[in-house]
């Protein structure tokens, strides 16, 4: 069920780049409870699990191939995310199944900082150190996929960093290969004014999940709020493929 939260408290965030929504995107192999149906107090069918959907590109032996696609959360609202993420997860994770985090801020600066190759670089070196700092956390086989998705080996996640392709909304939609939307980052601001962590493999235990999450927000919040103040105030237009000019707001001098 879908929780309705109380307006954001935007007084009580001073930075002015935050990472204010995220959500995530878990495929493998679901207990057939997640796509089966059931009747409603009226006799309406409707699905066990709205979240869930069945995915092409999944395999698996245990299961129903698909994925969980969670609602948008609130930043100041993690516990809610955590509950679900417990309630939600696979019984089969394998190669052909990755876990993708979605985040979104509360001003388009904040996104367009993160459209630099630093951002990008920066975040490749720091969660290879995560992964070799923690792999207690994570089971062997999650972590063999983990290096296997950052070595390219699977075609759905490339080190590839193209965001003024990814920006525009048909071409991130239809396009898949070079260039295309199948990369360790995502950028389909376009689509969902958000940015996509596609490097994750998928796990069927949620305390590697929330781990792989969160780490991702942090290191978001963290990279942005390095950023000189002088840097925060300089107002930028990023020009989409499609005409479209996203205009920042000059939010911190």
């Amino acid at each position: 069920m879908t929780v309705i939260l109380p307006e954001f408290p935007e007084s009580e965030y001073k930075e002015p780049f935050y990472v204010k929504y995220f959500g995530f995107e878990i495929e493998g192999g679901f207990d057939s409870y997640h796509r089966d149906y059931s009747e409603d107090e009226e006799g309406r069918e409707v699905q066990n699990n709205e979240y869930w959907k069945h995915d092409g590109s999944v395999r698996c032996e245990s299961g129903v191939a698909g994925e969980i696609a969670s609602p948008k959360f609130r930043i100041d609202r993690m516990e809610n995310f955590r509950i679900f993420a417990r309630e939600n997860m696979p019984i089969e994770a394998n190669s052909s199944a990755g876990l993708h985090v979605h985040v979104s801020f509360n001003c388009d600066e904040a996104y367009s900082r993160c459209m630099d190759k630093e951002f990008f670089n920066s975040f490749e070196k720091s969660v290879k150190d995560y992964f070799l700092e923690n792999d207690h956390k994570f089971d062997e086989d999650v972590t063999d996929r983990f290096w296997a998705r950052i070595g390219n080996e699977s075609e759905y996640c490339q080190d590839e960093f193209c965001p003024e392709y990814q920006t525009n909304t048909l071409w991130n939609r239809y396009f898949s290969s070079r260039n295309g939307r199948y990369t360790h980052l995502n950028y389909p601001y376009g689509q969902h004014k958000t940015i996509e962590c596609r490097l994750y493999p998928s796990t069927t235990k949620a305390t590697e999940l929330i781990n792989m999450v969160e780490f991702f927000i942090n290191f978001t919040n963290s990279y942005l709020k390095k950023i000189p103040k002088r840097e925060r105030a300089r107002r930028i237009n990023l020009n989409l493929d499609d005409g479209e000019t996203m205009e920042t707001e000059v939010l911190c001098v």
